[in-house]
């Protein structure tokens, strides 16, 4: 099952820290969410980040209307009416 909800978090991995803390508030979160982190391949412990809160992670296309698409395909999420585009 799908979630209702997708969480983009664009990063460029230069405050581990600080996104250790964003990705433990959205997974403390009451309702499920599917989350895809975006950032530079380059960004060092990005990857391992993800795989330790057990969400996706693609690299970083170079642009948000770039990006959007790709993260779709990447979790398989189906787009609904309700979705706020860019």
């Amino acid at each position: 099952m799908l979630a209702e909800v997708l969480v983009v978090v664009p990063t460029l991995g230069q405050r581990p820290d600080f996104l250790r803390e964003t990705l433990t508030s959205i997974r403390s979160q009451e309702k499920p969410v599917d989350v895809v982190i975006v950032g530079p391949q380059s960004a060092r412990g990005l990857a391992a980040l993800a795989q330790e809160f057990d969400m996706d992670m693609i690299p970083d296309p170079g642009s948000l209307t770039t990006a959007w698409p790709a993260e779709i395909v990447t979790v398989d999420v189906v787009p609904s009416a309700a979705w706020s585009w860019p």
